[in-house]
C-alpha cells in the first residue's frame, strides 16, 4: 500500500512538472525503485563558450525586487494540528513549483560564466548565520540545517529572504564512516526500510518553508554512503521532484542524478578551512567556470575565516569577468529530459 501511494504521488508530480514546470524526470529505475549564456569578457572565453554551449540549464529567474518571495500557502500541504511541522512543499494547482517561486534573482541573459556558492550549516548558530547573511551578497545560497530549532531556522530563513538569499534544506543521509560520523537521529540510512526513510524525509522537509530544494550537505558529512545505493537514493530524488524541488549533490563532480533538477558541487571550499586552501579553492572555481561556463562551490560551515575570504573574493568577481549566481541558476535537468523549462511564473 505504501509503495502504491508513493508511486502515485511521484507520477502525479512528474506529470505536473512536464506540463507546467521543469520537464518531468524519466528514469528506468523509477517504477522499480518506488512501486545561459555569457558579457564577452575575454577573447579566449568567447571562443571557449561557443565550443561548449550554454553554462547550465538553470531555473528561469523572476524580475528583481528587494526581497525574495515569502512562503506561499498554495505551495504547501497542510501542517499537522499539533504544531510539530510546517507542512510539506508541493507543486501548486497552477503548476508553480517551489524551485522557481523561491529562486534567487538572476538575469538569465547574463553572458558571463556563472559561479554559485552554497553555505551549509545555516540556522544552527543564529548569530553567526545573521552575520553571514548581512556580510554576503544576495547571490550566495544558504543551506539551513533541519536540526536547528524551528524558531532559529524560521528566523534565519526570513532574514535570508529579506536580503535576497535563496536557501535549501539540508537532508541528513548516511555518510562515509557511519556510525562514527553521526548524521543525527533523523538521518536517512541504508539499513532503514523505504517507508522509514520516506517518513524521515517528510520530517526534514516539514521543518522549514520557502526553500528551493534539498541538499545532502550536513556540515562535513555529505551522505556518500546513502547516495551510492540506488534503491535508497532514487525514491528520495523522485519525492523531491514530485514536490517541485531541486537537489544539490555535495559529492564533488558526482554523476548527474535521475528524476530531479540537480547539480553536483565542483569543490568544497573550506576543506580544510585554512586561508590558503580557501583562496585556492575559490580560484579553482573560477578556472572551472571559465572552462565549462559554470561552477558550484560548497562551504561546509559558517566560520569567520571562510566568510572573510569569500567576501573579499566576491568583491571584484564581476570585474574579473564572472557572475555570482544562486544555485537555481546553475542546476541541470535530469538525464533524458529537455533542458529548456517552460515559462517561469510571474
Amino acid at each position: 500500500m505504501f509503495w502504491a501511494c508513493f508511486l502515485a504521488v511521484v507520477v502525479v508530480g512528474s506529470v505536473t512538472l512536464a506540463v507546467l514546470g521543469p520537464p518531468a524526470p524519466r528514469h528506468p529505475a523509477a517504477s522499480a525503485a518506488i512501486a545561459p549564456a555569457r558579457p564577452a569578457v575575454r577573447a579566449d572565453q568567447g571562443a571557449a563558450a561557443s565550443a561548449r554551449g550554454a553554462p547550465g540549464d538553470g531555473v528561469p529567474s523572476r524580475p528583481p525586487s528587494v526581497a525574495l518571495a515569502a512562503p506561499d500557502p498554495a505551495l504547501l500541504d497542510p501542517a499537522p494540528a499539533d504544531g510539530s511541522a510546517m507542512g510539506l512543499p508541493r507543486i501548486g494547482t497552477d503548476g508553480r513549483t517551489p524551485m522557481r517561486v523561491y529562486a534567487g534573482h538572476f538575469d538569465p541573459a547574463t553572458k558571463a560564466p556563472r559561479i554559485a556558492v552554497m553555505i551549509a550549516g545555516a540556522g544552527l548558530d543564529a548569530a553567526a548565520s545573521a552575520d553571514a547573511i548581512r556580510a554576503l551578497p544576495a547571490g550566495v545560497t544558504l543551506a539551513i540545517s533541519p536540526y536547528a530549532s524551528m524558531a532559529e531556522a524560521t528566523a534565519t530563513a526570513a532574514a535570508a529572504r529579506q536580503a535576497g538569499h535563496e536557501y535549501l534544506i539540508s537532508i541528513p543521509m548516511e555518510p562515509q564512516g557511519y556510525a562514527q560520523n553521526d548524521p543525527g537521529q533523523r538521518a536517512l540510512l541504508t539499513t532503514m526500510s523505504a517507508a522509514e526513510n520516506a517518513q524521515r524525509l517528510d520530517w526534514v522537509l516539514s521543518r522549514l518553508t520557502g526553500y528551493v530544494g534539498g541538499t545532502g550537505a550536513l556540515g562535513a558529512m555529505h551522505g556518500e554512503r546513502f547516495a551510492e545505493v540506488q534503491d535508497d537514493i532514487d525514491p528520495m530524488l523522485a519525492a523531491l521532484a514530485g514536490r517541485g524541488l531541486l537537489y544539490v549533490d555535495p559529492r564533488p563532480n558526482a554523476m548527474r542524478l535521475p528524476f530531479v533538477w540537480s547539480r553536483a558541487v565542483d569543490a568544497v571550499i573550506d576543506d580544510p578551512p585554512t586561508a590558503a586552501s580557501i583562496d585556492a579553492r575559490l580560484a579553482e572555481l573560477e578556472r572551472r567556470a571559465h572552462d565549462t561556463g559554470s561552477a558550484l562551490g560548497l562551504i561546509d560551515a559558517i566560520r569567520p575565516v571562510t566568510i572573510e575570504h569569500l567576501v573579499a573574493w566576491v568583491g571584484n568577481l564581476e570585474g574579473r569577468g564572472y557572475a555570482l549566481a544562486p544555485v537555481s541558476a546553475v542546476v541541470r535537468a535530469p538525464p533524458g529530459t529537455s533542458a529548456a523549462p517552460s515559462k517561469p511564473p510571474q
